[in-house]
């Protein structure tokens, strides 16, 4: 059982996310692809696969949606779970739909709004201004869902228990 964990970070909470998935996850050869590293990955050599985006300005990086729209028919044709982070819990609905395409979102076994974070400290000059302008925060502030993390985990583990053991 060989499982992908493909994510776009842009200031760390995607990549941190998505290596705690990976840590929890049991029974499974797992591999981490970040896409701002590496775009080009054989989708064909997983069993399983969990796409991360973290949401800014409403929309999910370039990378990802270019990863998605790429490899949409091998994604489509594999177990996926999906998981955005994002710091707007009102619209969480909203800003997956927004993330993801429709065909997709059906298709995943899973999926987990994990939260987000505002950390001033790895944001560009104006980054900052505009988090501090819209927000009103003046100091970085965490938001990460542990708890649907880890149902999300949970989900993951029971796909590969059930779907890849005798």
């Amino acid at each position: 059982m060989k499982t992908a964990i493909i994510y776009e970070s842009k200031h760390g909470t995607t990549a941190n996310v998505a290596q705690a998935i990976s840590d929890g996850i049991n029974d499974s050869v797992t591999e981490l692809i970040n896409l701002a590293k590496n775009e080009k990955t054989d989708l064909t050599q997983y069993d399983l696969i969990v796409l991360g985006a973290s949401i800014h300005a409403g929309k999910i990086g370039k990378n990802m949606k270019k990863f998605i729209n790429k490899n949409i028919i091998t994604l489509l044709e594999k177990p996926i779970a999906l998981f955005i982070c994002f710091m707007n819990d009102i619209e969480k609905e909203l800003q997956f739909a927004n993330a993801f395409p429709e065909l997709l979102r059906n298709h995943a076994f899973a999926s987990c709004y994990a939260g987000g974070e505002f950390k001033l400290e790895k944001m560009n000059f104006i980054e900052k201004i505009i988090i501090k302008r819209i927000t009103g925060i003046r100091y970085s502030v965490s938001n990460i869902n542990y708890d649907q993390i880890d149902q999300l985990i949970s989900r993951i583990s029971a796909n590969i228990l059930t779907n890849y053991h005798s």
